[in-house]
């Protein structure tokens, strides 16, 4: 039996073993280079045989010739103990390995507050992701004006805070890893005009520069016919009464200030009759006008 073999001993050999197969190699090579006549040091030094030494391994490189299983020992079968098939694996179970990063922007969309706004008023967004979405930021004009992180996503505007006049309302949406989508613009006008009152024309215009003359009661002559001497009288002599001069025109005309005698009146034409008011000057500046313009233009309230 081949040393070794049934012992139940495992791989590697004994001391002894690996002196033997040392010995065979030795002789082997000893007597490759006696026929060729080549010098050099013998593989049987004395280093080697010493009493109780254990030779290395020692990597022997020979012709294929003395490599012959004829010139080495038997030796003892290795382990066959089967060895378990692999189980399937991806990148996403190895141990560390991160999970591959999504590259897909969310989805957002902003509801648009009505328009036109003014004062302060609430912005709505909706937005979805594949792996959450994590904020989304509200802009105006380009501009921050807030963000939220907790659907439904909304925030309070203050419309004072933008000028007067058009302005593209966006969103934007930011997911967990990193990818951010924004939403188509919405346009709102911003008008935060201070409301013009008729009482304020009242006390800085009709009752100190016209009511010495339009003094009332109301009749189908001027000035006297006329009658602006307290804020119900005006407002009842003016807004949907048409003139006495231009018939086919009312002395105020609710939304359409270009179409209302008064204002004709106060900037000097076209097509009035008479002359301009108030009679003689000075007249009103382009100001104080503007300001009954815009009253008109809100629809004449009586305020």
């Amino acid at each position: 039996m081949p040393p070794g073999e049934g012992s139940g001993r495992p791989f590697p050999l004994t001391a002894g073993e690996r002196r033997e197969l040392l010995d065979i190699a030795r002789r082997a090579v000893t007597g490759w280079l006696r026929e060729r006549k080549i010098p050099g040091e013998r593989p049987d030094s004395e280093a080697l045989r010493a009493p109780g030494a254990v030779p290395p391994i020692v990597l022997l490189v020979a012709p294929p010739a003395i490599c012959t299983p004829s010139l080495l020992p038997a030796t003892r079968p290795l382990p066959t103990a089967p060895v378990p098939a692999a189980s399937p694996m991806s990148m996403a179970t190895l141990p560390g390995a991160e999970s591959p990063r999504s590259t897909i922007a969310p989805s957002v969309s902003l509801t648009s507050p009505g328009d036109p706004v003014s004062g302060t008023v609430t912005l709505q967004a909706s937005a979805s992701d594949d792996t959450g979405v994590v904020e989304v930021r509200f802009l105006a004009g380009g501009v921050l004006i807030g963000t939220d992180t907790t659907a439904p996503y909304s925030i309070e505007w203050d419309t004072t805070t933008a000028a007067n006049g058009t302005v593209a309302l966006t969103a934007e949406a930011e997911d967990a890893a990193g990818n951010n989508g924004t939403s188509s613009a919405v346009s709102v006008t911003v008008d935060n005009t201070t409301p013009v009152s008729f009482a304020a024309i009242q006390s800085t215009v009709f009752t100190p520069r016209c009511s010495g003359c339009h003094t009332g009661p109301a009749g189908n002559t001027l000035p006297g016919g006329l009658d602006l001497a307290s804020t119900a009288d005006s407002y009842a002599a003016l807004v949907g009464v048409f003139s006495i001069q231009r018939p086919a025109l009312q002395r105020v005309a609710a939304g359409n200030p270009d179409d209302s005698y008064l204002i004709r009146k106060l900037e000097g034409g076209p097509d009035i009759g008479g002359s301009r008011m108030p009679q003689g000057g000075p007249f009103l500046d382009q100001a104080i006008i503007d300001e009954i313009r815009q009253w008109i233009t809100d629809g004449a309230p009586n305020n």
